[in-house]
C-alpha cells in the first residue's frame, strides 16, 4: 500500500468513525438532534471534497452499516441518507467551487430530500399516514404530561397542548422546510470551521450580516396573512385548508424575515461598535419582541423595500 493510499484509507476511517458516532448519538440521544443532524454529513463532506464523491458514497454505506448493526434500520437509513445525500453532495459541490449561498441552498434541498425519504420509508414500514403517526406520538406525549402534573398545571394547559398537537401534522410542510434550512446553516457553520482547521479550501464569499432575502418572500408573507384573515369568511369546506395554507406561509416567511432582522441587527451593532454586553441585551430584546409581537419579522419585511443598510452606508459616505 502506497503512502497516498494509506492516507486516503486513514481519512476514510476517520470520516466513517466520526459520522457513525454522530449518527449513533442522534439515535440514542434524540435530544441532541439539533446538533447531531448537521454534524453527521460534515466528515463525509470533507472526505468527498478531497477524494471525490465516490469515496463519500462508500463512506456513507459504511456509516449506514455500522448504525444498522448497532441501532437498527430506521436510524441507519437516516444516517446513510444524511451522509450520502448531504455529505457526498456537499463534497462534490465544494470540489466544483460552488459559492457559499449556493452551497447553503443546495444543502437545504438535500436535507429536505433526506428527511422526506426517511419519513416516507418509516411511514410505509409502520403503515400509517403522516397525520396518524404524529397523532400517535403526541398522544404518548400527552399521557406522559398527565402523569407529571407539575409540568403542566391544570386542565387548561393540557387542552391547549392537545389543540396544538392536533394542528401540528398540518404545519409539517413549513416546519420541515425550516428545519432543513436550519440544518443547512448549522452544517455550513460547522464545516467552515472543520475545513479551516484542516487547511482545506472553503467558500468565503458571503457574510451573514449582508443577508438580503429575495423580494418574492414579501409576497409570500402577504399572501399567508390574507389567507389567514379571510379564512373565517369562507365556506366551511374551504376555511380550514385556506387557514392552514396561510399558517404555513406565515410560519416560513416570518421566521426568515426574523433571520433577516437578525442580520440587520448584527450589521448595525458592528458598525456602531457596540460592546458585547449591550449586544447580548439587544439579542434578548429581539427574541422577546419576536415571540410577543413579531416586530423583528416586520422589520425584516420592510427592509425589502427600504434597505436600511444601504441607506446607512450612503449616509456615512456623504458625511465622510
Amino acid at each position: 500500500m502506497t503512502s497516498r493510499s494509506k492516507s486516503a484509507f486513514t481519512e476514510s476511517v476517520k470520516a466513517v468513525a466520526l459520522s457513525a458516532a454522530f449518527g449513533l448519538s442522534l439515535i440514542f440521544m434524540p435530544l441532541l438532534a439539533v446538533l447531531a443532524v448537521p454534524l453527521i454529513p460534515v466528515p463525509v463532506a470533507h472526505l468527498a471534497s478531497r477524494r471525490g464523491p465516490s469515496a463519500g458514497v462508500l463512506a456513507a454505506l459504511a456509516v449506514g452499516g455500522i448504525c444498522f448493526v448497532l441501532a437498527g434500520p430506521a436510524g441507519a437509513l437516516l444516517a446513510f441518507l444524511l451522509t450520502a445525500f448531504v455529505g457526498a453532495g456537499a463534497g462534490l459541490a465544494l470540489r466544483r467551487g460552488v459559492s457559499l449561498p449556493m452551497l447553503f441552498l443546495l444543502l437545504a434541498g438535500l436535507f429536505l430530500a433526506a428527511q422526506l425519504i426517511w419519513a416516507a420509508a418509516v411511514l410505509i414500514t409502520i403503515r400509517m399516514g403522516p397525520v396518524e403517526a404524529v397523532h400517535s406520538l403526541t398522544d404518548q406525549a400527552l399521557q406522559i404530561s398527565r402523569q407529571a402534573p407539575s409540568l403542566l398545571a391544570g386542565g387548561n394547559s393540557l387542552n391547549q397542548l392537545r389543540e396544538f398537537f392536533d394542528l401540528l401534522p398540518y404545519l409539517l410542510p413549513s416546519l420541515v422546510l425550516l428545519a432543513s434550512l436550519a440544518f443547512s446553516a448549522l452544517s455550513v457553520f460547522f464545516a467552515a470551521r472543520v475545513f479551516d482547521r484542516l487547511k482545506q479550501p472553503f467558500p468565503r464569499d458571503f457574510s451573514f450580516r449582508d443577508l438580503r432575502l429575495h423580494f418574492s418572500l414579501a409576497y409570500v408573507m402577504i399572501i399567508g396573512l390574507v389567507c389567514f384573515l379571510v379564512s373565517p369568511y369562507l365556506a366551511v369546506d374551504l376555511a380550514a385548508p385556506v387557514r392552514l395554507a396561510g399558517l404555513n406561509l406565515l410560519i416560513v416567511s416570518e421566521t426568515l424575515f426574523f433571520v433577516q432582522a437578525l442580520a440587520i441587527t448584527i450589521f448595525f451593532l458592528a458598525k456602531l461598535k457596540v460592546s458585547k454586553a449591550k449586544q447580548a441585551i439587544v439579542y434578548v430584546c429581539l427574541v422577546v419582541l419576536q415571540l410577543a409581537l413579531s416586530l423583528p419579522s416586520w422589520l425584516g419585511l420592510f427592509d425589502i423595500w427600504i434597505d436600511y443598510r444601504r441607506r446607512f452606508d450612503k449616509r456615512i459616505k456623504k458625511s465622510a
